[in-house]
C-alpha cells in the first residue's frame, strides 16, 4: 500500500499515563514535522490521565483512528514491519482482521526467558486455544490489522483493559 502515491497513514501514540516522558517525545516529534517517514502521514498523541491498562489505551487510540484500515502495534518493536504485507494480503483477500505473529522470535526469546515463565506462556496459550478453539496462535501479538468497521465493531465492545485484552479482541 505504500508504494501507492494517494496512500497516507495516521500514527496515534496513546500514553497511558506513563512517567516516562513518552507524551512529551511524542509532541516534540509532532511538533518538529517527525522525521522523513511522516511526509504522507501524521502524528497525533493521546495522552490518558491516569494508567487504566494497556487495553485500555488500545481502544482509545483505534476508536480515534479516522483510516480505513487500522493496525494495532505494540511500542517494543517485537513484531517487524516485514509482516505487515501479509496482513494487508489476508485484508485484500477478504479478512476482516489479521494477526500478526512473534513465531519467528519463540527460539530467542525462550533464551532469555525463566523456565517457568516459558511454561506459564504455553500454558496460557493452551487454555486460551482450548476455551475460545481459535486457530490464532499468538493471541498477544500486538500487530493486528482490521478493516475500519470491524475495528470500530471490536474496540467499542472491548470490556479488557489490561494485560488479557488481546485475547477478547480474538474471541470479538
Amino acid at each position: 500500500a505504500a508504494s501507492d502515491a494517494s496512500f497516507s497513514y495516521e500514527i496515534i501514540i496513546v500514553d497511558d499515563g506513563s512517567s516516562d516522558q513518552t507524551y512529551a517525545a511524542a509532541l516534540k516529534w509532532q511538533q518538529g514535522g517527525g522525521s522523513e517517514a511522516l511526509k504522507r502521514g501524521e502524528l497525533r498523541a493521546i495522552k490518558l490521565s491516569q494508567n487504566r491498562g494497556k487495553g485500555f489505551a488500545v481502544r482509545v487510540g483505534a476508536l480515534s483512528s479516522r483510516g480505513q484500515q487500522v493496525l494495532m502495534v505494540d511500542a517494543d518493536g517485537a513484531t517487524s514491519f516485514s509482516g505487515l504485507a501479509a496482513l494487508e494480503q489476508a485484508i485484500e483477500s477478504g479478512a476482516d482482521v489479521a494477526f500478526g505473529s512473534r513465531h519467528h522470535l519463540a527460539e530467542e526469546s525462550t533464551v532469555r526467558r525463566a523456565w517457568y515463565r516459558t511454561l506459564l506462556m504455553r500454558g496460557f496459550h493452551m487454555v486460551v486455544r482450548l476455551l475460545i478453539g481459535s486457530q490464532v496462535k499468538d493471541t498477544q501479538c500486538g500487530f493486528k490489522l482490521f478493516r475500519r468497521h470491524a475495528a470500530r465493531r471490536v474496540f467499542s465492545s472491548l470490556h479488557i483493559s489490561r494485560w488479557a485484552f488481546d485475547v477478547e479482541v480474538v474471541v470479538l
